[in-house]
């Protein structure tokens, strides 16, 4: 666990560092979904392939819904409402989850930042997430165009 946190540790810093924060996570890397549906707090669960695992199809992600019906098979992790846990937690705790979950995706298994942020802004709770990085000042994640 240590090593987790040493990485998000150094993950934040090179966003301070570099400015990113504001760049991989602004509004300009928000899609457009009109064929994609939109899933609820309790009706969603992400499934993808680590950029470390021998999998040829390493670095995918997709957020589908769930009950899984069987198209989560490609991948070879998932997480989400597939978890009993999951219906144990209160509203907060699962938005906790989702954000952890992002930074699980991005730091841990080497999944491309905006490919995982695509995916999740399937979930409508990732949508209206206030995320505080480093110390304090808090970021309304999707803002509108221009702002």
């Amino acid at each position: 666990m240590a090593n987790f946190h040493e990485r998000m540790q150094q993950f934040f810093e090179h966003m301070r560092v570099h400015g990113e924060i504001g760049h991989k996570l602004r509004c300009e890397m928000r899609p457009d979904l009109p064929d994609h549906p939109v899933y609820g707090l309790d009706e969603w669960m992400v499934g993808w392939n680590s950029m470390f695992g021998s999998n040829r199809h390493r670095g995918t992600i997709e957020v589908g819904p769930w009950p899984d019906r069987g198209w989560s098979r490609k991948y070879f992790s998932t997480r989400g409402c597939c978890f009993g846990r999951w219906h144990h937690l209160t509203r907060q705790q699962k938005l906790q989850h989702i954000i952890s979950g992002f930074l699980v995706l991005t730091v841990n298994e080497g999944i491309d930042t905006a490919a995982v942020h695509r995916e999740f802004w399937k979930i409508a709770d990732y949508r209206k997430l206030n995320v505080s990085f480093l110390g304090g000042r808090s970021y309304r994640i999707f803002q509108g165009e221009g702002r």
